[in-house]
């Protein structure tokens, strides 16, 4: 999937710190802000819920346009992709689950993405590749067993393919928000913790780990179609 340079993303990056922030990155920014209005109740439920719907559909429409391609991970790919870009490009790791039940068995399917942003300014590339694994976590209200699958899957991945990414900026985004009020905050110490002593990065969370939060969600869309 090619992230085109249209007209609305290229006034966006020129109006947010003549381009620092991508598209993608925005969006992540847009949706802790969202939600942090709706907590202290300047926005209603279903005012949020436009908003998202809203944000969600931008998204899509500005990043992928007609040319939207399937590209999987692997070592041949990401080398030809670094190939074409600059040096100061950016590359962001990220990973999305989705835990659905089979014939009485409960089954996630792990979406990986790895996100090169040329030069850090201009389009990116999503590289991406869903497995599908049995999950024994098996009450919605206890995640914790396949959130840290998430972790570990993309340590394991940034350790696989480390080599390729000396020299440039990168990040890993994991898809746990901190805020109490959510499940997921339950394994975030644990995660920054393996991601840190794994990886020797620091991880990014929610509202900043766009790469997991719309990027891995995008990417498998896109397989189900």
């Amino acid at each position: 999937m090619v992230f085109g340079m249209s007209t609305p993303e290229k006034f966006l990056q020129l109006s947010l710190f003549e381009g620092m922030f991508c598209l993608p990155h925005l969006a992540g920014v847009l949706h802790g802000y969202l939600v942090g209005q709706w907590r202290v109740g300047v926005l209603t439920q279903r005012n949020l819920n436009c908003a998202m719907i809203f944000l969600n559909h931008f998204f899509k429409v500005c990043q992928c346009g007609d040319n939207m391609t399937r590209t999987l991970i692997t070592r041949e790919n990401i080398e030809l992709e670094l190939s074409k870009c600059g040096p100061d490009s950016r590359i962001y790791l990220g990973c999305d689950s989705r835990r659905f039940r089979e014939s009485g068995v409960f089954f996630a399917d792990y979406t990986l993405v790895v996100v090169i942003h040329d030069d850090g300014c201009k389009g990116a590339k999503i590289l991406g590749q869903t497995v599908r694994e049995r999950v024994f976590d098996n009450t919605p209200d206890r995640p914790a067993l396949r959130l840290l699958n998430e972790v570990y899957k993309l340590a394991a991945m940034f350790q696989e393919y480390e080599d390729l990414f000396v020299g440039f900026h990168t990040e890993v985004h994991l898809d746990l928000n901190p805020n109490k009020r959510f499940k997921s905050s339950g394994v975030v110490s644990e995660a920054i913790g393996y991601i840190r002593g794994v990886c020797q990065i620091e991880a990014k969370l929610k509202p900043h780990a766009w790469a997991a939060s719309f990027a891995a969600d995008r990417f498998e869309s896109l397989v189900a179609a």
